[in-house]
């Protein structure tokens, strides 16, 4: 009894130690995935999220349930696995040291038992995918639904969104019924061929003992030892879905991984950071842009062209306004000047360089953005306008004066004194209206004392009263800088020194606002649409 109770101490710490260690391994391994899959997303040029593929549903799920499937192959499975690799190869070593013939044919009978048992698991990790795909594509339209709710309760569309999320998971769950049943035939047959084995052996077993050529506990030794083997493989694959999702996981985590960015190359690169200060201390005091013959297409519309050789100089501390109707390009040149894309021609020169040649995160620092969206993040606003600066510590002081120079400090002042600039803004700052949100924006960007300042169409989404004060601040932070502005309403571009009427991806007209009015061309017909002459 004595001998039992030390084997059992013995195997209780000797699996404990290999549960514990698997379980402490495949938890780093989730943390580690994680981390790699979240800078792999966050360097990648916007044509990577311009795919279908990689929606934000689809990234998210990728971080979060894709890791954790990730990590459904550690702990039991692993530790199955390892058990069963040892007792097969004990088995067979004993099995031929004590009834060599008898575990010939035993050890012909597992790969077939195995083989089964990987058909499942194939079959599964099909199923797996189609049953993924149901989620994104469900999840997808759940989440554009519940972001826009207010339209859905205002047109009545509660009772259609239901019909339409219902009709999504059925179409995939109808698909799926085929799988599921291969699955399932799979499964029975990896469990019954045990059994049809076992019954070959004791036929070949009870042949070799009624020739006299083996003793019965000789038969019953080899049985034993490659039988139960066989049997730990048919419960090993119990663990199949498990298995079949951390397959699928790694693939779409092998995607994500795979991808490599043509413009944030040089992330996390220390020489890249020794050329980061060397290209800041070549920038003067404001910044000459030209833009020298471009012609851009987004990689999701390769048929259309968003610019067609482009050109424009804008010398330093000069603004440029880009106007035109919806789709015309103005948006298109902010992407190509904050290197969110690169041009298929041409090239874009800051103080005469060629920006594809420089470090782009040094590049960037000299770049502000203010866009008809401001964006922001949970935290207080504090934390909103120092958000940029990752370098170094921002004092209060000149939050104060960055909220000064956006008219945003008779706000910020009339705060509770304990709250102030830790006053929380909500997620996404749905604490804020749309013109303080825009403040924030146009504080964020003059903290960062940007050589370049671009403003997208800043002022489009704001009422009257909220305009005037906003234009105000950005006419404030343009002091200095040059400045390119993106604008429907005409009367907010009216003083900049070079205006660009554009159409079709085309410059059509370019000049000063007189020197337009005078050309009496398109121009001149949009003032005259607008009222403001």
């Amino acid at each position: 009894m004595g001998l039992y109770v030390a084997i059992a101490g013995a195997t209780f710490i000797f699996w404990m130690g290999v549960e514990t260690t698997l379980a402490y391994a495949t938890q780093k391994l989730s943390q580690r995935v994680r981390q790699m899959g979240f800078q792999t997303i966050m360097i990648q040029d916007m044509a990577f999220f311009d795919e279908p593929a990689n929606t934000t549903n689809a990234l998210s799920n990728v971080l979060s349930n894709s890791t954790d499937d990730l990590a459904g192959m550690g702990g039991p499975v692993m530790g199955g696995i390892f058990t069963f690799i040892l007792t097969i190869l004990g088995g067979i070593i004993l099995s031929l040291v004590v009834c060599w013939k008898l575990a010939l044919l035993c050890t012909a009978t597992i790969p077939i038992v195995v083989a089964c048992g990987w058909l499942r698991l194939q079959i599964l990790n099909a199923f797996d995918t189609k049953v993924r795909q149901s989620g994104i594509d469900s999840a997808a339209y759940a989440g554009e639904l519940i972001g826009s709710v207010c339209t859905v309760a205002s047109l009545g569309l509660e009772e259609y969104s239901m019909r339409q999320y219902d009709s999504i998971l059925a179409q995939r769950s109808a698909k799926s019924l085929q799988s599921i049943l291969s699955a399932s035939s799979l499964y029975a047959a990896s469990q019954s061929v045990v059994y049809l084995c076992a019954a070959l052996v004791f036929w070949y077993g009870g042949q070799l003992i009624a020739d006299r050529e083996y003793s019965t506990f000789q038969v019953y030794v080899c049985f034993v030892s490659l039988i139960s083997g066989s049997q730990i493989a048919g419960s090993i694959f119990t663990f199949a879905p498990d298995a079949s999702k951390a397959m699928h996981a790694s693939q779409e985590l092998d995607k994500v991984m795979q991808a490599k960015p043509k413009i944030n190359h040089a992330f996390g690169n220390a020489e890249a950071e020794t050329e980061k200060h060397d290209i800041q201390a070549q920038h003067p005091k404001g910044c000459r842009i030209e833009f020298e013959d471009v012609t851009f297409s987004y990689p999701s519309r390769p048929d259309r062209l968003a610019l067609n050789n482009f050109s424009i100089i804008v010398e330093p501390g000069q603004t440029l306004a880009l106007i035109g109707q919806t789709g015309s390009g103005k948006s298109t040149c902010v992407s190509l000047l904050e290197r969110f894309y690169e041009p298929d021609l041409g090239r874009v020169l800051v103080d005469r360089h060629d920006i594809t040649e420089l470090d782009v995160n040094a590049y960037r620092q000299t770049i502000s953005l203010v866009s008809q969206e401001s964006i922001m993040f949970s935290g207080t606003i504090r934390e909103n306008i120092a958000v940029g600066q990752v370098e170094r510590e921002v004092s209060d002081p000149e939050i104060m004066e960055a909220c000064r120079q956006a008219s945003i400090i008779n706000f910020v002042q009339s705060l509770p004194i304990r709250e102030g600039l830790s006053t929380l803004v909500g997620t996404s700052g749905n604490m804020l209206s749309g013109g303080q949100k825009q403040r924030i924006a146009i504080a964020r960007a003059f903290l960062r004392k940007p050589k370049i300042l671009l403003l997208d169409e800043a002022t489009s989404a704001l009422d009257t009263e909220s305009e005037a004060i906003v234009q105000a601040a950005m006419d404030t932070i343009r002091r200095g800088r040059t400045t390119i502005m993106v604008a429907h309403r005409l009367s907010t571009i009216r003083n900049a020194e070079i205006i660009c009427v554009m159409e079709n991806g085309m410059l059509i007209e370019s000049g000063s606002h007189h020197e337009l009015m005078s050309l009496r061309g398109k121009y001149w017909e949009m003032v005259g649409m607008q009222n403001l002459h």
